[in-house]
């Protein structure tokens, strides 16, 4: 018997219907537990605790699933409304990941390697943030079709103002409460970060034509380079005009940034790529 059986088991003898659930995060496959007790039965993932605590015991490794389980299992969220059209018009935008074979609502990405794909996100005052990623069940039970699916994933996903792009250096100094630019100077390569306003799922916002175009008329820029962060922002490079690109530093850079700062559910590629503007 493995661990996970031995885990499900301990939880059934205490009285918790638990049973296995593997979840795929942008291509990533997430061991989990879900304990069955109502229509919402969140994952408890497996992967993330034992990364806490390897050597952790058993015995300790159950007491946490259900102390999760406890703190979790009176979220007040309405399937019933969560699940209906108006909800889910309202509350539909588009993020990215790996290409895949996930059974989703998705598209190809115009960037090479990368799909977008539609979530339902929302907030509760219990569980904070949540999202369900959109698949053909959940829009046949919404009588909804793919174009008006798709379309209200544009027009929140890309809302005014939705798209923030700040220099690293603002960045930095808002994680650290330091003024980097007076240590370090101005960069010799200027980069900016490209995100929504909450800064999660937000490499998305790269594919805002009005807003990167904007960005790139305001700094005389006829191309940019585009970096993929992870899959909740993206990194801006402005090169020079008469600039020779030569991707492959580029690329160098994002697959060492991907190998040790970025956890496999979050990497998108280890690419770089060009936007010309006049394509925007």
């Amino acid at each position: 018997m493995d661990r996970m059986d031995m885990i499900i088991a301990q939880l059934k003898e205490k009285g918790y219907d638990a049973v296995a659930h593997d979840v795929i995060k942008n291509g990533v496959t997430k061991h989990g537990i879900s304990i069955r007790e109502d229509r919402i039965a969140p994952c408890i993932y497996l992967d993330d605790l034992l990364a806490k605590a390897p050597d952790v015991e058993l015995d300790d490794l159950v007491t946490q699933i259900i102390n999760i389980y406890e703190n979790r299992k009176n979220i007040d969220i309405d399937l019933d409304e969560i699940l209906s059209k108006d909800y889910i018009l309202s509350h539909l935008y588009i993020a990215l990941q790996r290409s895949s074979d996930e059974p989703l609502i998705k598209r190809d990405c115009e960037l090479e390697g990368i799909e977008e794909y539609l979530l339902i996100k929302g907030q509760s005052v219990e569980q904070g943030s949540w999202s369900i990623k959109l698949n053909q069940g959940i829009l046949d039970r919404a009588e909804l079709s793919l174009d008006e699916a798709w379309a209200a994933g544009e027009a929140n996903t890309f809302a005014p103002n939705a798209t923030v792009i700040k220099s690293m250096l603002d960045v930095m100094n808002d994680m650290f409460d330091c003024d980097f630019e007076e240590e370090l100077g101005n960069p010799a390569i200027p980069m900016y970060v490209i995100s929504n306003r909450t800064n999660t799922q937000g490499a998305v916002q790269v594919l805002d034509k009005k807003a990167v175009t904007e960005f790139a008329r305001k700094h005389n820029a006829s191309k940019l380079i585009i970096l993929p962060s992870s899959t909740h922002e993206m990194i801006i490079v402005i090169p020079a005009d008469d600039e020779e690109l030569d991707l492959s530093q580029f690329e160098s850079m994002v697959t060492e940034v991907n190998a040790t700062q970025v956890t496999p559910e979050e990497r998108l590629t280890n690419r770089a790529y060009i936007l010309h503007i006049d394509e925007v």
